[in-house]
């Protein structure tokens, strides 16, 4: 009984490895033939020049849908002025200050204060 509980056990094994195996052997194969065309140029283009040329469109898109006073918030966001200030120099209240903001982040698709600073030097709202 105990010679038949290790060839049952054995062939367990076996099997288990014989799986590991299989699925290492599909795991090379896949590395060796798919893997390898995800970071391969795509019609004589990188992947990362793609992801470049859709940001430049979408700021290209982006800048023109910016208000003339979005602008103007953005050009004083971009050096330092809090929500407060901006709205003591506009001449409106907090609450709307934070509402262009909001508007600003939301049509460039950023998401932070640097983002918008980075925006406004590359669009030469401002200087560096």
């Amino acid at each position: 009984m105990a010679s038949s509980m290790s060839k049952l056990q054995t062939e367990k094994t076996v099997d288990a490895h014989g799986a590991f195996s299989t699925l290492n052997f599909e795991k090379r194969q896949y590395c060796q033939t798919v893997a390898p065309g995800i970071n391969q140029p795509h019609d004589g283009d990188s992947m990362q020049a793609e992801k470049h040329r859709t940001f430049e469109r979408k700021e290209r898109r982006t800048k023109s849908q910016l208000t003339p006073r979005e602008l103007e918030i953005v050009r004083l966001l971009a050096v330092g002025k809090k929500n407060k200030d901006v709205a003591t120099l506009l001449q409106i209240s907090v609450k709307t200050a934070e509402t262009h903001r909001a508007h600003i982040l939301r049509k460039l698709g950023v998401h932070s204060i640097c983002e918008i600073v980075l925006y406004a030097v590359r669009h030469k709202i401002i200087t560096a």
